[in-house]
């Protein structure tokens, strides 16, 4: 299965640049069609693209994370403290995460090459939508391992860009029951390493919604489907692969089918802001 689950996803990623768009923009500003944003559209873009990661507001320090070492200059150990806005419970706790960020102008080009391969030419007000919904979503974060502190959400461990549940870490059912919030009123050093470095037999798979646009699974397979929510759970070596074979590409296939999905609802409710 797992096999088969791989072949999917490189068939995808080969695929999707050659996907064409079936409906006329109707829902963005008018633009006159242009194949490349302008110097002024791309620095629009990178704003947006490049801010408020505010799980990287230090420095970070490099580090090499097992099924990530060939990523390593990208990747790097940040602590932090979780947001007031999560609760009473976590708040000021400093906990730890591994996160690969692309840089701004790398993830504003994913953003533009997916408007592109929707809509066939390249529509600023429509790119500026799609920034805005994957910020809002993760902040072009991309979560390898430890601790993330979603606000309101609540606060999850994640593997490969995925919440997961950790046999020896203490939890609660989150709002969906199929994601495991994090109840630790500690979160000591014994937990955070635990959370960092839980061994794979600890490790279950609960998370169907892949950073950095929540795309599910079903999606990205079947990008002319919008699927609701709770379907299946991601396979973290199929998201792990997608996303290792795009971080130096043209083409980030987990937000070009997002878009590719679920477009038009995803474009009109993206907050202007």
């Amino acid at each position: 299965m797992k096999s088969i689950c791989v072949g999917l996803i490189l068939l995808s990623i080969g695929l999707v640049s050659s996907l064409k768009a079936e409906n006329d923009i109707t829902i963005c500003a008018p633009d006159s069609p242009h194949l490349e944003p302008s110097v002024q559209e791309r620095e629009d873009l990178e704003k947006i693209c490049g801010t408020d990661r505010y799980m990287a507001e230090n420095k970070g320090t490099p580090i090499s994370y097992p099924n990530w070492e060939k990523f390593s200059r990208d990747t790097k150990l940040y602590t932090y403290k979780i947001s007031e806005k999560t609760g009473k419970w976590a708040a000021g706790k400093e906990v730890q995460v591994v996160l690969i960020n692309p840089p701004a102008d790398r993830a504003a080009h994913w953003v533009a090459s997916a408007i592109k391969a929707k809509y066939e030419h390249y529509n600023h007000s429509c790119a500026m939508r799609l920034a805005r919904y994957i910020h809002n979503e993760s902040q072009f974060q991309f979560p390898i391992a430890g601790i993330v502190d979603e606000q309101e959400k609540g606060v999850f461990v994640f593997r490969d860009g995925i919440a997961v549940r950790l046999k020896g870490l203490p939890t609660i059912d989150g709002p969906e029951k199929k994601r495991a919030l994090v109840h630790s009123t500690k979160f000591g050093k014994t937990d955070i390493d635990y959370a960092m470095n839980a061994p794979e037999a600890d490790i279950s798979n609960i998370g169907y919604k892949a950073r950095p646009c929540s795309i599910r699974l079903e999606e990205f397979l079947l990008p002319h489907i919008c699927t609701p929510d709770g379907e299946t759970p991601w396979n973290r070596k199929m998201l792990r692969v997608a996303y290792q074979n795009a971080f130096y590409a043209d083409n980030m296939p987990l937000i070009t089918n997002c878009l590719l999905a679920c477009g038009d609802a995803l474009l009109v409710d993206t907050p202007e802001h």
